[in-house]
């Protein structure tokens, strides 16, 4: 005879008691991902083409303190060859990571908003704790990912910035077209998106803040009406 499977929680129980079931199933498990998985490589990978922008922004610089077009032209192919390769890699990690972005920041306001829930309908001082540390842990993650998808941003502004600095009235004609070519290829590169949604920024991070917000709002006007 086949046991009949039985859940600390059957579809057919209050509304109220399956939304703080399930709301403590989410937050146990976005906290075994944050404690047990590397999650934090999307971080890494930012940092890397934060650090290749600032390199191709020096190279760029170089360019000024060039005697004759000759020499400036020369600098220039070396920013240019160095700028080819940071757009590659950014494209590389705009490719492989798209998706898990988007996955990450989505999954971010939902977590935000179950351990709100539970911190706002629990009086015990250890649920307080471990869900305070889940929302510290998930806000910090959360954070640095936007933050240093806007530090991609401002270093394609930065970089646009110094091109247009370059003094291109002291050289030749060919010197001021490619500077002209690398302007608008400057200012037409794309910064990181989540899954083409939204762009990993800070104005990202506060959305995802007014979104859990928007959630926690719904839960609480479930469990009144329940």
């Amino acid at each position: 005879m086949t046991q009949k499977k039985t859940y600390p929680v059957e579809i057919g129980e209050p509304a109220n008691l399956i939304i703080t079931y399930t709301s403590q199933c989410v937050c146990c498990y976005f906290m075994q991902s944050i404690c047990l998985s590397n999650i934090s490589a999307p971080i890494y990978y930012f940092m890397a083409v934060v650090a290749h922008f600032q390199v191709t922004r020096q190279k760029f610089k170089e360019i000024e303190d060039a005697k004759d077009s000759q020499q400036a032209l020369h600098l220039q192919r070396c920013a240019i060859r160095t700028h080819q390769q940071t757009l590659q890699f950014l494209r590389r990690v705009q490719r492989v990571g798209s998706a898990s972005y988007f996955i990450l920041i989505s999954c971010a306001a939902i977590g935000y908003s179950f351990a709100f829930f539970q911190l706002a309908s629990t009086d015990d001082l250890a649920t307080i704790i471990y869900y305070a540390q889940f929302s510290a842990g998930l806000s910090s993650h959360t954070f640095l990912l936007c933050y240093y998808g806007q530090k991609v941003i401002d270093e394609i502004n930065a970089l646009t910035f110094s091109i247009y600095s370059v003094p291109w009235y002291r050289y030749n004609a060919g010197v001021t077209r490619s500077l002209v070519l690398s302007l608008s290829r400057a200012q037409g590169t794309a910064p990181v998106h989540a899954w083409k949604f939204a762009t990993v920024s800070l104005i990202t991070f506060q959305s995802v803040i007014t979104t859990a917000y928007s959630y926690l709002a719904f839960l609480e006007t479930m469990m009144t009406q329940n």
